[in-house]
């Protein structure tokens, strides 16, 4: 009885995983958006892409809808069943468009609250409100989220990052309001799941040689930095040459009152041997005699 129960037991967790691995592994959830370089996991959402067609349009259709997607930069069109949402209608857009950036992993949080607010500008310049904006980190990137609505109560989510020099927006929007709470969790499942490919040598190789001090007539960040590195070392030259100066005049002085004070000790010789002596010595350090004569000791002592 209690190997049966075992078996029965091991049978029906097996089906369960085989039942999860497959439903997360589903081949029809996933797209690769090979022009932007990554895979993402997107269900419960009819699609249409560039090889993808699941809201039955003739190929006529299909096709205006592909020129549409060109025209504006669009990489992946999905919409939800409303039954899932409430009767809340979602879509779920990606965009993409090259980048001068290799990646928003780069950059530091200066830099990166600098684009958030150009973001924020581009989105209110298109006639929607911010509600909030922040940076997420995912397990593959650090993305731009940003939530905002349009004049009819539409509310939207957007995850926007820059990976492989690639610009990517991905963004939710909800019909009829905010999109209900597993709406926002199946979202942030499906962005966590994306998956970028490899940097390519040739993308670095390019981008290196792309950099310029100027553009536009203004300077760049590396113009700007060369600019101040050129102006540190030219002071720093000057300073050092000044220094300089000043101690190559300290040392002539020194040489000069030297030269002086030798010029002012009168010498005479040893009497005897001829040794140099100084003016005060009445012995020679050499031969060791007294430089007195002895008639001018004797007048000296009489």
């Amino acid at each position: 009885m209690k190997k049966t129960f075992s078996f029965i037991l091991c049978l029906v967790i097996l089906i369960f995983s085989v039942v999860g691995v497959s439903a997360k592994t589903d081949p029809e959830d996933l797209f690769y958006i090979e022009e932007l370089g990554f895979t993402i996991e997107i269900p419960l959402y009819d699609s249409v892409t560039k090889n993808v067609n699941e809201l039955d349009l003739s190929q006529s259709e299909y096709e205006q809808w592909l020129k549409d997607f060109e025209e504006d930069g669009i990489y992946y069109y999905g919409c939800s069943d409303s039954y899932y949402w409430y009767n809340i209608i979602t879509e779920i857009i990606i965009y993409g468009f090259d980048s001068d950036l290799s990646s928003f992993s780069n950059l530091s949080d200066s830099r990166m609250k600098k684009i958030i607010e150009n973001h924020n500008k581009g989105w209110e310049e298109s006639e929607v409100t911010v509600v909030k904006s922040e940076i997420f980190e995912s397990l593959n990137a650090t993305y731009i989220l940003t939530h905002f609505t349009d004049d009819e109560g539409n509310y939207a989510i957007n995850y926007y990052t820059v990976e492989n020099y690639k610009e990517i927006d991905i963004v939710m929007w909800s019909y009829g309001g905010e999109p209900p709470a597993n709406a926002r969790q199946n979202f942030l499942r499906s962005i966590n799941t994306i998956e970028f490919d490899e940097p390519t040598g040739m993308q670095i190789y390019e981008k290196t040689f792309t950099l310029s001090i100027a553009e536009n007539g203004k300077l760049t960040p590396l113009g700007e930095s060369l600019i101040l590195t050129c102006v540190i070392v030219l002071v720093q030259i000057i300073a050092g040459v000044v220094v300089l100066i000043i101690l190559l005049n300290k040392r002539k002085k020194r040489r000069q009152n030297a030269l002086t004070q030798n010029a002012n000790i009168k010498t005479k010789f040893c009497i005897y041997c001829g040794t140099e002596l100084n003016t005060g010595d009445t012995f020679c350090h050499k031969c060791g005699k007294n430089q007195i004569p002895y008639e001018e000791k004797e007048n000296i002592n009489p």
